[in-house]
């Protein structure tokens, strides 16, 4: 058996390099066993160690990273036609030939089939391409909610099988880990959606050995896993939408069936009360030397004291009437309200009491923003001023240890005024008050959920 690395892509195109078995240093450096001259690597980024006839490569704790089929590894055993990535760029296939032509006829593969976990009839694969899924015309049907209608692929090869996730709601799984694409061998455990999970069984022989006919199907689902799951089945509120009512209940509301109150509280006054209305004068005392009916005061009266021109000096005063003229004179008649000075009218709401109004100033800021857990289990996030990512992956901000959150799935970035939440392209979604978003500007006692995993924003003033 002889392995290799090629390369056929980014900027080690068209380099191979021969393994051998024991221990290979893979780097920059020129001391390296396979040495790879790109600044993507670094000077001792990883190796290949050959145990037990088979390779595994592993991680010396580089800066950019070991990838096998787009998963980030530490320790990885690798399989015919595995891609592994140095960094962001740097790929390599994997690739495995047997020298004789009796080894070859040895490896190739002649039956596959899936074993579920908990019993049951195996699921024979007889075609090269199975696909599993909720619902018809998927070949391996789980009629289960947390598996997406086409969640993932099956491929066999003679010489490999592949399984490869459909762009699924709750991921594909390996060996407990979730994968994108992954290379089969005998004993792994695939799992669909964390719900169930079937042991591959993989049969070699000579390439030309005849296949037994496949086993008949069971029943409408085709070889499913039996009912009872592997893992307990998620509520379909942890990753569809809320229940009705259930955003109303978080955020205080009344519930639907419940009576509205009265208009009578926040409308007119109610019939039958006979509540006497208060008279004009309520707002300041009333001019001197005004008679009759009250006149409406100038709109200067609150607004600030306009320039008035000095007063002209008043006309000589008139003599006194003689006394038998008339016994009793006619009060003069009032004036109209264009007729009251502005300096009246403002002295007069003066003498009031009343105030002007301060100026309006900025709102004040909240102290803290933080997410409290509405389900509870998980501790409250203290939102920091700035800019602050959130994720599942250890070097975020904030971390979430669920596998339905995302690498990067939602950045929040805070001032003194303004709580902003984006989403960053997550799989399975950020909300705000059940809606799906994109961007949003967050409020107080808005409900925020990243997946399944739900907080409520509070702004904290202590």
């Amino acid at each position: 058996m002889t392995a290799q690395l090629v390369s056929k892509t980014g900027p080690c195109r068209g380099m191979t390099f021969t393994l051998r078995p024991g221990t290979m240093r893979i780097g920059r450096g020129a001391g390296a066993d396979i040495a790879i001259p790109t600044e993507e690597l670094s000077r001792e980024h990883a190796r290949l160690v050959f145990e037990n006839g088979r390779y595994y490569i592993e991680d010396l704790k580089s800066t950019n990273g070991t990838f096998v089929n787009s998963m980030e590894i530490r320790r990885e055993p690798l399989a015919h036609l595995d891609v592994i990535t140095f960094g962001k760029l740097t790929d390599f296939i994997f690739v495995v030939r047997d020298t004789t032509a009796a080894a070859a006829a040895v490896r190739a593969i002649t039956s596959v089939s899936l074993v579920p976990e908990k019993g049951g009839e195996p699921i024979l694969l007889a075609t090269p391409m199975t696909v599993v899924g909720r619902v018809a015309p998927a070949e391996i049907v789980i009629e289960q909610s947390a598996v997406s209608k086409k969640h993932a692929q099956l491929e066999v090869t003679p010489d490999a099988v592949r399984v490869s996730d459909l762009g699924s709601a709750n991921g594909t799984f390996v060996n407990g880990r979730k994968v994108t694409t992954s290379t089969l061998v005998d004993g792994d455990v695939v799992g669909f959606a964390g719900v169930h999970r079937y042991t591959v069984k993989i049969e070699r022989g000579a390439a030309g050995a005849s296949q037994p006919p496949p086993a008949p199907r069971p029943g409408p689902e085709r070889g499913a896993a039996p009912e009872l799951p592997a893992e307990p089945e998620l509520p379909r509120t942890r990753i569809g939408p809320l229940p009705k009512g259930a955003l109303d209940a978080i955020q205080g509301k009344r519930p639907a069936g419940e009576p509205d109150l009265p208009k009578t509280i926040l409308g007119r006054k109610p019939a039958g009360i006979d509540e006497p209305e208060l008279p004009r004068t309520m707002m300041g005392p009333r001019p001197k030397g005004i008679e009759g009916p009250e006149p409406e005061l100038p709109r200067t009266m609150i607004g600030p004291r306009p320039a008035v021109p000095p007063p002209a000096p008043p006309p000589p005063a008139a003599p006194p009437a003689p006394a038998a003229a008339s016994p009793a004179a006619p009060l003069a008649p009032a004036p109209d309200a264009e007729s009251i000075p502005p300096t009246v009218a403002i002295d007069a709401l003066r003498d009031s009491g009343i105030k002007e109004p301060p100026p309006r100033s900025a709102p004040a800021a909240p102290r803290r923003a933080v997410l409290d857990p509405v389900l509870g289990g998980r501790p409250a996030i203290e939102l920091k001023p700035g800019e602050s990512t959130v994720g599942r992956t250890p070097d975020r901000d904030i971390v979430i240890d669920d596998h339905r959150i995302s690498r990067l799935h939602a950045t929040f970035r805070v001032d003194e005024y303004v709580v902003l939440l984006t989403d960053e392209g997550s799989a399975n979604g950020t909300f705000v008050n059940d809606e799906k978003i994109k961007w949003r500007e967050l409020k107080e006692g808005d409900i925020v959920r990243f997946g399944a995993v739900i907080y409520k924003l509070i702004f904290s003033h202590t």
